[in-house]
Order: C-alpha cells, then structure tokens, then sequence
C-alpha cells in the first residue's frame, strides 16, 4: 500500500470585521466547531485571554478576536470551504477585508484543489484581486485579497511574518521524534526564549507532530508548525508581536530550528516602510515585494545553504 504524505505547507484564511457588527466571540462554541468541520479540521486544544479565543486543530490553528479571524490548515484539509462558509454567513456590510493564501506545497496533487480552483469558487462570492509572489517553479506563494472599497485601511502600524522552514539539523528533527510530550519539546528546544511573555498552548500528535500557540496581551498572537516526517520535513512559524524589527525575531526563530532553507512572507501596513531580510550566512534565491490596495504592502524572500555538510552540530538546551 502506498504510504499517504502529510503536508506541511499551510493554506490561510484572515478577515478583517466591521467593529459595528456583534463581537466575534458572542458566538457559541458550536459555530466554531462547525466552521472547522467545513475545512475538514477538528479542535483538539483551547484557551483564551481577555481579548482572543485561541483554537490548536487536528491541521493546524484558529484565533477569534472580537472583529478579527485568522485560520490557517495544513494536510489535506479544504480551508477554501471554510472561506465560503464565512463569506455566507455573515453580511457583506460585516467584511472588511478577507485575505486567503496558499504556500507552494510538497505534495500538491495529493490535495483536493488548487489555488487556482479555490479562487474560482472565492471569486463568485466577493470580488478582489490575486497575486503570485515568486517563480511558480521554485518556492512561492499566492495570494488573494477582497476589494475593500476603501472602507479599511489599516489604522495603526501593523506587521506579521511568517518564516516556513525546511530540512531541519539533524540535531533539532531528533527532539521531534524522540520526545514523548508537548513540554519537552517545547523545552528541549527553548521555545519560551522566543517570547518571554504571554500565555502558551502546546500539543503533540501521535505518530508525529507538534503545535502551540501563544497569546500576548490584546492583539498579539504566534502559533509554530511542525510537521516531522521525510521527506518534507517542514516548520512554519507566524506573529504579529513585533517589538523592535522583523530581523531580530527572524534571527531568534532560526537560531531555534536552525533550518537548511527557509522563506520569508512580511505583511506590512505601507506607511511602515520596506523590510528586506539580508545575512550572510544563507543564499537569498528570490525576493519580490508589493503594495497591494488595501492598504498593506507584502514581501516574499527565500533562502537555502548551498552547501548542507558544512552546518555545524548544534548543543540542545
């Protein structure tokens, strides 16, 4: 029998809500567990602060704000149902602004549709405009944005990054294979060094995988990724908690995971300047950047050591 590859590379779905609508999270727990089963997720973990509703799924994560959604899935999953089920169940009065994305993926005929199909089926519900950011041959990802007719733009600074990280040292893939809980992987690996505050969710799957998700004060959000397994050995990491620069949290996430390759995806409001990440220890293979109409401009950049068998051992903590 043919051995069924997860993958790892994430599709994602974020809508901005109108602040006059009823707050997000008055809905009851049943309405999030219904929007899951569209994506053909489950809930496995929950906690929550003052201000979000954070969800750990069988693929991946949700976080509720009052007016905000971020949903992201991995595997197999139909994160495109999901979309339309919002885009149906709620006004359009009540929709700011809807963002959908997908990463280029390792095993992409093994999933139920493409971008392309998914756009096909966003497009009759809302219109917007899509992107390609990157060569469609190498590592890339597209991008889909609902027209907002000016009704949003963002109000103060706003930033996210993801960095989506490959073929890990051999040193770091052994903590996800030969730990047997969610906090020793998250101290094997000094996961609380990348934000010292906040409160943490963390959980491990069986046979393998890991994720957690972390909240910080009243918008702040990060969420890790794992999906340990050859080939395709991937994690993903994303947040918005950035104090001082997008360079400073990329260098504490690699010293981390210490990947062979990774990309960098930067959401940026446009009055906050361009980001181009430089090192030396890595080769810069691509970056585009782009204004987008809504007031957000998005950079994509992708990194790979040329020469694997020199990376150093690395001490676990």
């Amino acid at each position: 029998m043919k051995k069924l590859m997860f993958e790892g590379s994430e599709k994602k779905v974020e809508v901005i809500f109108s602040p006059m609508r009823e707050p997000l999270r008055n809905l009851p727990e049943s309405f999030w567990n219904k929007l899951c089963d569209k994506a053909q997720a489950r809930i496995v973990s929950r906690f929550s602060n003052s201000f979000c509703s954070s969800y750990i799924l069988s693929e991946s994560s949700l976080f509720v704000w009052d007016h905000r959604l971020l949903m992201l899935t991995c595997g197999g999953t139909s994160l495109v149902n999901a979309a339309l089920s919002l885009l149906k169940n709620f006004r359009k009065s009540d929709i700011e602004l809807l963002f959908y994305q997908r990463k280029n993926e390792f095993f992409p005929y093994s999933q139920k549709s493409s971008f392309i199909d998914d756009l096909g089926k966003i497009k009759k519900r809302v219109g917007g405009k899509a992107y390609c950011f990157g060569a469609p041959d190498e590592h890339h990802f597209y991008l889909f944005h609902s027209e907002n007719d000016d009704r949003y733009f963002p109000k103060q600074a706003d930033r996210t990054i993801e960095i989506l990280m490959y073929d890990l040292d051999d040193h770091i893939k052994d903590v996800f294979f030969k730990s047997s809980s969610a906090s020793e992987i998250k101290n094997r690996l000094g996961l609380g060094q990348i934000f010292k505050n906040g409160e943490v969710d963390d959980y491990i799957f069986k046979p393998a995988g890991y994720s957690l998700n972390g909240l910080i004060g009243e918008n702040q959000y990060y969420t890790i990724h794992v999906t340990p397994q050859e080939p395709g050995f991937y994690v993903s990491f994303e947040t918005n908690a950035i104090e001082s620069s997008v360079s400073e949290i990329t260098e504490k996430v690699l010293s981390v995971f210490k990947p062979f390759s990774f990309d960098i995806i930067v959401f940026r409001s446009n009055d906050m300047g361009s980001f181009e990440y430089k090192t030396d220890s890595f080769t810069r293979s691509a970056y585009f950047t782009r204004r987008l109409s809504c007031g957000y401009e998005v950079s994509f950049s992708s990194f790979f050591t040329p020469f694997k068998d020199s990376r150093p051992a690395y001490e676990l903590l």
